[in-house]
Order: C-alpha cells, then structure tokens, then sequence
C-alpha cells in the first residue's frame, strides 16, 4: 500500500514538472531564433492570444514606438501615459508630426526622454531646418534621424498650443553639423531633404558619427561632401536620391562625382549611391560611366573601401568588359561591387557574359548585377 502511495506520488510530481511546450516557456534562445523568422505583425497577433502571451511579447513589441508631439507633452505631465508605462522597454521613437513651436520652446530631451534609459533612436518629423535641436542633446542617442513628411503635417489635427497648419514652406531646410554637437554617442546620422551650405573653417564638434545616410540633400559652395569626415571616422556613406531631383544634373554632385576637389573619404568602408524610380512621373537619367566606377577602385584616395553600391542607374553593360580588365590589375581591397542598372543598350545577353569574365579575371572580388 505504502509503495503504492510513493508511485503514485511520483507520478503526480512528474505530471508537475512535464508541461507541454509552448512559446512561453521555451528557452530564450529558441524563442529568439523563432522570431527571427516573423514579422512584427505576426508577433503582436501571437500577443493578442492571451494576458500571458501579451505580457511575454511585450517587450518585443513596444522597443519602436511612435507618437505624436501631444502624446510626448501628455507623457511630461503624467504617470499614465503610453510612454512612461513602457519607458524601460523602448529603443526607437518617432516622432510622426511636425511641431515648430513644441521644438523651439518644449525641452522633451530633459524633460522626457532622460528618463527612457534604454532609447537608443529618434525619429523626428520636422519641417524646419535644424537649428533648433543644437540646444537640444542626449548621451544615450545612438542614432538620429530628421525627415519631414507633409502628409502628417497636412493631416493631423493639432490639439496644441500655437500649432498652425498650412502649406509647406518651399524654402531649403539647412543643416550643420555642429547642431548634433550635445549627442556625444551619436554614431548613426540620417537625413532627408536638408541642404548644406557651412564652411570648412566652421566650428567641428567632437562626435563619434560612422554612419551617414543622405535622402535628397544637397549642397552648395563652398560646402564639400567630405566636411562630414572631418575627423576621418566615416566608414559607411550612403547618397539616395529620387529620379526627379534636379540635383543630380547639378554641378555639386558631378564634380563630387568627378572628385574636382578631391575630397578625403580615405576611411570609407561601404559607400552606396542609389537612384529611386518613379516612372509616374517625368524624371532623369543619370548616366554611369566606366571611369566612375574605376575611380572607386583608386587605393590611393579610398584605401579602405570594400564594398560600393550603385543602384538605379543607366549603364552601358557592352563597355564593362574593358573595365573588368582594369579593375582585375587593381590593387584595391574593394571586395563586393554590388550593381542594379537599366541596360543603356537593353542587351540582357551580355550578362552571363560578364559574370562568366568576371569569374575568371577578378577571382578575389565578387560581382553583383542586375538589369532593371
């Protein structure tokens, strides 16, 4: 009877301890690698299960948040709100309207975000130039990025003090780079639609910037492109540009292109010039040529390049052969030329040719290409 008894006990404590598997008490590392594979989508409908699902992906969840100025001034003012309630969990803000008076008069740098300990990005939605965020600063920032999109500027109904709609104003959004100069552990930078126009000789801020990505800029002399590597610390540059941008026939971008100036980029590790296509809309070819892409093959002026992306542009593929040759007698340490362009000639065929040549030429170097 008594032995009876000890069975049965020990079944019912294996009964305890033999769950069945779930997404909930996996390991983290398998449950990591499972998320891997699924979108953000996918993970907040598995929350909507259940309080204990919802509860276990919630810190997945809300690490990128998004909110409106009304939302981070609410957030000032009370325990309750949406931010303060998740302020451990969250990495990336953005912020989705434009507010002209909230960014000159609310300091939600001291007065919010210091007290979100893990954010590491900011988005902000802005339609003015930067100079108001250089009495702005952060030492937990990592990444910034000023955008504007008139839509949310249109569109959204202000609830707020001194909030004016109306139309965009055309005039260029200037930025310096001395206006990021309080983000002491900034290493990411993006911009869209900003101009530059500051001098050499301007004041250079200790920063510890590697990464910039440009949407739209443009510039004008005596501004060089090379004056965001001042301190020769960028190892990834990327240029993207809209086909219906008039800056790209302009004078500023070819003699960067041509390196009339030449401009110190020795420290780049990536660099990528990528033109978008809308064919809705009447727009510009921009041609590349055989020299261009040697120029990048020059160990001289980029030593330390290894991978360059050139997308959306018109090429003439029938004249990259002799190129080939030339970037085989190269140097150089650029490992991955990575090109998506549309044919100037419209002759698919010789693309197996030139990967074939390619092959057997460039042995250490690897080719991407693709014909749009």
């Amino acid at each position: 009877m008594k032995r009876k008894q000890e069975e049965e006990g020990l079944s019912h404590k294996f009964r305890k301890t033999n769950h069945e598997l779930s997404l909930l008490n996996i390991p983290d590392d398998v449950l990591n690698l499972i998320l891997s594979h699924l979108s953000l989508t996918d993970v907040i409908h598995l929350s909507c299960l259940d309080r204990a699902y919802r509860s276990c992906f919630s810190s997945r969840i809300f690490t990128q948040v998004k909110a409106p100025w009304s939302k981070l001034i609410e957030a000032m003012d009370s325990k309750e709100n949406f931010i303060i309630k998740h302020k451990n969990i969250i990495r990336q803000l953005r912020i989705i309207d434009s507010y002209s008076y909230g960014e000159w008069q609310i300091d939600f740098f001291t007065d919010l975000l210091i007290n979100i300990p893990n954010l590491k990005r900011l988005l902000i939605n802005s339609k003015n130039s930067s100079n108001w965020i250089k009495y702005r600063g952060s030492d937990n920032i990592e990444q910034l990025s000023l955008y504007f999109e008139e839509d949310s500027f249109n569109l959204i109904k202000f609830s707020l003090p001194n909030a004016k709609q109306g139309n965009f104003n055309s005039s260029p959004r200037i930025f310096r780079l001395d206006h990021v100069a309080n983000f002491k552990m900034l290493t990411k930078l993006s911009l869209t639609d900003y101009h530059f126009n500051w001098e050499v000789e301007s004041v250079k801020p200790v920063l510890m910037i590697h990464d910039i990505s440009l949407h739209n800029c443009s510039w004008e002399y005596p501004f060089k492109l090379s004056q965001f590597n001042y301190n020769d610390n960028i190892k990834k540059l990327k240029l993207t540009y809209s086909n219906q941008n008039p800056f790209l026939l302009s004078e500023r971008f070819n003699t960067f292109l041509n390196d009339d100036y030449h401009e110190d980029f020795k420290s780049l590790e990536e660099l990528a010039i990528d033109i978008t296509f809308d064919f809705r809309k009447q727009a510009w070819s921009k041609f590349l040529s055989n020299r261009l892409i040697l120029r990048f093959y020059n160990r001289k002026d980029f030593p330390n390049l290894r991978q360059l992306t050139l997308h959306g542009w018109y090429f003439a593929l029938q004249n990259f052969k002799e190129t080939i040759k030339n970037i085989s007698c190269s140097d150089s340490d650029l490992y991955l030329l990575d090109l998506k362009v549309f044919d100037s000639v419209n002759d698919c065929n010789l693309i197996p040719e030139i990967k074939q040549e390619w092959k057997q030429l460039c042995v250490w170097k690897k080719l991407k290409l693709e014909v749009l």
